[in-house]
């Protein structure tokens, strides 16, 4: 005798319902698992901003090494004694007889392991003018470079928060000269004024951060001795992480060229390209707490924080709310102030 099992028989695969959770699981270790992997991947490109900055304070003090001084802001382009003029709060500067040449960025490149590229850039002076092909005879300015130098990209330029080398825009759109040279994401301090540059015609109040203006002629064209700083290394800021508006990548004075360091449009009109890879802070220099921020300033793509290279070699994170008082005596090679830097955070 035959026993007949009736009911159906269970077909394989999911019903809608369990579809729709199993979806809705998904979903939700998403949701979970993307901001923990976002923050892993910025604190990796945290971590090699910060070894650029490392490799940019040794490359300083490799500098200071083989000529006893920093790297000046940029040079000055004109006959022995024209720094001795700029110098002078009360002399009628800058009268014109003056150009500038490259900047701390270019004379970083052999301490940064980028000497072909270094010796790509034209550096020759001479103290009585007349260069071949110079726009101000006494030596070469940025605009004077072959397109391949100015366009030299260095990775340690680069924070890869914000961008990379091979994240395009990577050359300035309007630095002077088409097609613009390579962009980077670091600023020389120049301290508290908003200029490298003294003078009375334009301010009365002499430059006073780590980087300054320096000629060929002064001491093989370099810029301040350590001695100068008298506040003491570990106080003072180097190099740091500059501000650029969100959307603005390669435009405007936020973002021109890193090796930047010409007058501007013309070689008589003393508005120079300082602000392509240096930037001031304190009273009047806040850092930027917004990517949307216009200002010339410094500040980073990192939640609150903007970096800095001290001039002692180490790098130090500092709170984008930072008292302004604490940060001018950061940026103040001078001022005789303490500071604590306890506040930075």
């Amino acid at each position: 005798m035959k026993t007949l099992i009736s009911g159906k028989r269970r077909t394989n695969g999911f019903t809608l319902i369990e579809l729709l959770v199993v979806i809705a699981v998904i979903a939700i270790l998403i949701a979970l698992l993307v901001p923990a992997v976002q923050k892993v991947r910025e604190a990796a490109a945290r971590t090699q901003c910060i070894n650029n900055l490392k490799q940019m304070g040794l490359a300083v003090h490799n500098f200071i090494g083989a000529t006893k001084y920093l790297p000046p802001s940029r040079l000055v382009l004109s006959y022995p004694s024209q720094l001795g003029e700029l110098t002078n709060p009360n002399a009628d500067e800058p009268d014109g007889d003056e150009s500038t040449g490259v900047n701390w960025a270019v004379l970083l490149l052999p301490y940064l392991d980028q000497d072909p590229l270094y010796q790509l850039f034209k550096l020759d002076f001479s103290p009585t003018g007349g260069l071949p092909g110079a726009t101000y005879g006494y030596g070469y300015a940025y605009r004077d470079q072959s397109q391949q130098a100015r366009q030299g990209l260095v990775n340690a330029f680069f924070c890869p928060s914000r961008r990379g080398p091979d994240t395009p825009p990577v050359y300035a759109v309007n630095d002077n000269v088409s097609p613009g040279g390579a962009l980077g994401d670091y600023a020389a301090c120049i301290g508290t004024t908003g200029d490298d540059v003294w003078n009375a015609q334009y301010t009365t109040q002499l430059s006073n951060g780590v980087f300054q203006l320096g000629s060929p002629f002064t001491g093989g064209g370099l810029g301040v001795k350590p001695a100068r700083i008298l506040d003491g290394m570990s106080n003072t800021l180097l190099i740091g992480e500059k501000h650029v508006q969100l959307g603005q990548f390669g435009k405007g004075m936020n973002d021109c060229s890193i090796y930047n360091g010409d007058y501007g449009s013309g070689v008589n009109t003393y508005d120079g390209n300082y602000v392509c890879a240096m930037r001031s802070a304190g009273l009047n220099y806040p850092l930027a707490q917004s990517l949307k921020e216009t200002r010339w300033l410094f500040g980073s793509y990192h939640p609150g924080v903007c970096h800095f290279a001290f001039a002692d070699g180490t790098v130090r994170p500092i709170n984008v709310l930072i008292d302004l008082q604490v940060l001018d005596n950061l940026a103040n090679i001078m001022d005789g102030n303490p500071v604590d830097l306890d506040a930075l955070n």
